[in-house]
């Protein structure tokens, strides 16, 4: 088995490297490399959360930490959520990149409102929710972002709302998920 051990490669004919290594392994493209996946991280939820209030909470579980991003790249923040609401309510989501709300996730409402896709029937459902955003975070070299999901009911009902369980089943449960992929710029 052969290995070559450097920290820098580039053409005889570039005034620059096309690759470097830092000191922990992570390769970084000086001169481009767009689109390449840098770093993926996903994490799962299956316990249950309910919301009966409109004030805004974490959704336990639906939070992740990407490490050492690079300067200009983007992060593409994917949740798949299972939901159980009645029939006559819907949920407020709200995304945040450390304590940085990003209102480009729902454009012009500064939160997305989710109604079920069968009112007569919702409560005996689960609905699949699927959301994507792309982080353009600015950040610098090495940074730590963490990115994390808030819920809410809108309060017009009064009935409460669930994440990974029919709303009058508890038996019946879902595993949403969030998922973070750091592409260079």
């Amino acid at each position: 088995m052969s290995r070559l051990v450097t920290n820098a490669i580039r053409s005889t004919a570039a005034s620059s490297d096309a690759m470097t290594i830092d000191s922990a392994g992570k390769p970084s493209f000086p001169n481009g490399g767009v689109g390449k996946v840098l770093q993926f991280v996903k994490v799962t939820q299956e316990s249950v959360t309910s919301w009966a209030t409109t004030s805004y909470a974490d959704i336990s579980g639906l939070t992740a930490t990407i490490n050492g991003v690079t300067s200009g790249s983007k992060i593409i923040v994917d949740f798949n959520l299972i939901l159980g609401c009645s029939h006559d309510t819907h949920f407020l989501f709200k995304l945040f990149r450390d304590s940085t709300f990003l209102p480009a996730f729902s454009g012009a409402s500064m939160s997305l409102t989710h109604y079920p896709a069968d009112f007569s029937n919702a409560q005996y459902l689960f609905d699949a929710v699927s959301l994507r955003f792309v982080d353009t975070h600015g950040q610098s070299e090495g940074s730590n972002l963490v990115y994390k999901l808030q819920g809410a009911n809108d309060g017009s009902s009064g009935y409460t709302q669930y994440l990974n369980r029919r709303h009058y089943d508890s038996t019946q449960r879902g595993q949403s998920l969030m998922t973070l992929t750091e592409v260079a710029a």
